[in-house]
């Protein structure tokens, strides 16, 4: 049980330096997440919902754009999530 909750936060702070570097290298994602955590939450949950899609696709279009310029180095960072997730399942 320990052993799980362990891993749990491991993928979770990999996830999170992922982020962070993103941010710090591209504009776009800054933006984001500034006002992704600029709002009160009283707001509802359907403007968290809204935002949190909004961040997501975010990524998703610069890691497609990313991919057009610098295909080598995306082959590199797919070949490291799957291995991430081999090793994640044993």
């Amino acid at each position: 049980m320990r052993r799980a909750w362990t891993e749990t936060f491991v993928s979770v702070g990999c996830l999170g330096a992922l982020i962070a570097t993103l941010a710090f290298f591209d504009e776009r994602v800054r933006q984001q997440l500034f006002e992704l955590g600029s709002h009160p939450t009283s707001n509802g949950l359907v403007y968290g919902t809204s935002r949190f899609h909004a961040f997501v696709s975010m990524l998703f279009y610069i890691a497609r754009d990313q991919s057009q310029q610098h295909g080598v180095l995306m082959t590199f960072a797919i070949a490291a999530v799957v291995l991430f997730v081999f090793m994640l399942r044993s």
